[in-house]
């Protein structure tokens, strides 16, 4: 592992670099994401958040942990949220003591390098952190002589490297694309108000659609359906209105082609779908939609929200279930034994009950419950270490 007072150095030279750099990094990521401002801030003010509570906190963590570096490890790092990814699992990669290599997306290369390499900060410390420029058949010659590989990608990328893995007996570590949900069982309608409807389309719109880690859905019981399908829709078109919901959705929003031609090809395939546009073209609120369909299956990286009505405890198990990702579920609920039931029947790294969903815990590790990434239950340093066991007599 580094010494504490090296990796002291270390997070407050990048506070230090983030700080100076404020303006232009915004600039770079908002080109790369094609993210709002305010999501953009939103993810400065947490990495720096999450730096100063690393220095608080980084010689009990060391010091606390009976922990090994695994040694030469690979991190395949995808373009959303460049701030966080850029430096919150390569940190602590570094931290335990591996030697690391770094395949960052082509989109976020210049980002990562300013972070790591403009910075002067792996100079300065002679950090074991190399950054690869190559392509995804170059990929292969790269994990061959790897330890472990953590993935942050796509789905498809990544069945193509846990099957290299595999083949050579290597460590795959992967955390793709998959999506949170929000689950809303109250007894009285008029318990949700606008408030909590604002808190859920903050969580499902933070990022425009990027991020996976926000609620792409609803699942509501059906005795409350109606009215809260109109009040959700209302609330966003006041917010429209009065210019609140730009901070969500840019007036210049574009989101890529091959999103969009996925996202319309699944809609098709949707035949009795009910679609609410409330900002020009996006986001899309979508209703009335099969609960075993490939729409409510994906994770949609645009901004679109679904509802969908169940009527039973049983009949919401079953569509949970029939999912084809976990990640994370955000409950909304008076009822302790329909909490509870849901818990105990499902499998999530993250539950957040009656509160915001977008409260990602500092010490956390990132994704959900195998296969689709990373369990959140485990801290960073945990993820990039092997853990052993002294005994004294």
């Amino acid at each position: 592992m580094l010494k504490i007072n090296q990796v002291e150095g270390i997070t407050n030279n990048l506070i230090s670099y983030l700080r100076e750099n404020e303006r232009s990094l915004k600039t770079l990521n908002k080109d790369i994401t094609n993210d709002t401002d305010f999501a953009i801030d939103y993810d400065y003010n947490y990495i720096i958040g999450y730096l100063e509570k690393y220095i608080v906190n980084i010689e009990t963590n060391l010091n606390s942990t009976t922990l090994s570096p695994k040694g030469d490890i690979l991190i395949i790092l995808s373009y959303n949220e460049p701030f966080i990814m850029s430096i919150i699992p390569v940190l602590n990669a570094l931290v335990v003591g591996n030697t690391v290599e770094i395949k960052p997306s082509s989109k976020a290369l210049n980002f990562f390098s300013h972070i790591w390499e403009n910075s002067g900060i792996i100079n300065k410390y002679q950090l074991p952190l190399n950054i690869h420029v190559c392509s995804k058949e170059e990929v292969t010659n790269i994990i061959h002589d790897m330890d472990a590989v953590y993935f942050f990608g796509g789905f498809e990328n990544a069945k193509q490297i846990a099957k290299i893995c595999a083949e050579n007996l290597i460590e795959f570590h992967p955390e793709i694309e998959a999506s949170d949900f929000q689950i809303i069982n109250i007894s009285d309608i008029k318990d949700i108000d606008k408030e909590s409807i604002k808190t859920t389309i903050h969580d499902s719109f933070l990022h425009t659609g990027q991020s996976c880690q926000r609620i792409q859905g609803i699942y509501i019981n059906s005795e409350l359906y109606p009215h809260y399908k109109d009040l959700l829709i209302e609330t966003c078109n006041q917010m429209t209105k009065s210019g609140e919901f730009s901070k969500y959705i840019p007036e210049n929003y574009q989101p890529g082609e091959i999103l969009i031609n996925n996202f319309q090809n699944l809609i098709k395939k949707e035949t009795t779908i009910e679609i609410q546009k409330i900002n020009g073209e996006f986001p899309y609120i979508m209703s009335n939609i099969n609960p075993n369909g490939e729409l409510i299956k994906s994770a949609q990286f645009l901004p679109t929200l679904w509802l969908l009505s169940y009527s039973s405890q049983e009949e919401l198990l079953e569509w949970i279930h029939n999912r084809k990702f976990r990640l994370g579920v955000n409950i909304l609920s008076d009822n302790k034994s329909f909490i509870e039931n849901i818990v105990e029947s499902t499998r999530f790294s993250r539950y957040t009950i009656n509160t915001g969903h977008s409260l990602v815990r500092y010490n956390e590790g990132w994704g959900g419950i195998s296969p689709t990434g990373f369990n959140g239950y485990k801290s960073w340093i945990e993820h990039f270490s092997y853990p052993f066991t002294v005994i004294r007599e």
